[in-house]
């Protein structure tokens, strides 16, 4: 499926001669590595191949479509490098919010070049009220990526770019928003430089804002768990109220609203020790 400088990605064996062939690979970076090698031609090795029966495989260059009850796939003609078996598993395994059945479509090793749909029928009811809130997950050895998704006759459709397990989920948690320090009614961050808040939920955060005395804050996000602001102009020495609205995947939302003050830090007056009074006996 790679092509060559016409290409075509076929190197045509028109005669017996020998030809040189060189193949260069770069990175990112352009670092190249160089193979080089001769091919020929001979009748003489020539048979025929023998076709396989142990499954389907999905082809390259071709649209491949996999049907089965409760589990389909749509591969576009540009989705593959090579042919690769189409190796499919049901397993009756219904975690924690789980929906539908999970199902395993190959292994990740066969590389994907263009997303592909994956469409799944619930196994469980879903009132419509809820439809909204199906996601569907892939799983491979403990790595995830979840996908909001789309409803047609009864099946539930999203893409991915890698095979693995796949699975509905319906999420109706909020995420989870603690406070930077111990709740008070008025928390002190006199001591603190900067403010670090870490939203959880069991699928994933869409969006974060967070407001102070009614004014958008800029948090930054550079470690995808922690939201963090470094303490500057925006938020003079006084006291504050911080408002933070977090959002998941399927709309639920959690709001905090916490109101904290922030003075010059002075550090503790160390106290003198007491000296104990001795009493003479007379």
């Amino acid at each position: 499926m790679y092509t060559d400088i016409n290409g075509t990605g076929i190197i045509e064996l028109k005669d017996t001669l020998v030809l040189k062939v060189k193949i260069e690979v770069f990175d990112t970076d352009q670092n190249r590595s160089e193979l080089f090698f001769s091919i020929q031609f001979s009748d003489s090795m020539a048979r025929l191949k023998k076709s396989t029966t142990a499954g389907k495989q999905l082809i390259p260059g071709k649209v491949n479509v996999l049907e089965e009850k409760e589990f389909e796939v749509f591969l576009p003609e540009n989705c593959l490098y090579d042919t690769v078996p189409s190796i499919y598993v049901k397993h009756n395994i219904f975690s924690i919010e789980a929906v539908s059945a999970l199902h395993r479509l190959n292994d990740p090793q066969y590389p994907v070049h263009t997303p592909f749909t994956v469409r799944i029928k619930p196994t469980l009811p879903i009132l419509d009220s809820l439809r909204g809130k199906v996601l569907m997950q892939r799983e491979w050895q403990g790595k995830k990526s979840v996908r909001k998704t789309q409803w047609q006759n009864g099946w539930v459709s999203s893409k991915f770019s890698d095979f693995g397990n796949f699975q509905l989920f319906l999420d109706e948690a909020d995420p989870q928003l603690k406070p930077p320090v111990a709740e008070k009614d008025t928390m002190d961050f006199s001591a603190l430089t900067r403010i670090k808040l870490t939203p959880t939920d069991n699928f994933g955060i869409r969006s974060f804002r967070a407001e102070l005395n009614g004014k958008w804050l800029m948090f930054t996000n550079d470690k995808a768990r922690d939201y963090i602001y470094l303490f500057d102009e925006q938020c003079p020495y006084g006291v504050h109220q911080l408002k933070v609205r977090i959002e998941d995947l399927v709309g639920n939302v959690t709001e905090k609203t916490w109101w904290f003050k922030r003075q010059p830090y002075k550090p503790p007056v160390k106290r003198k020790p007491v000296r104990k009074k001795t009493v003479s006996k007379k």
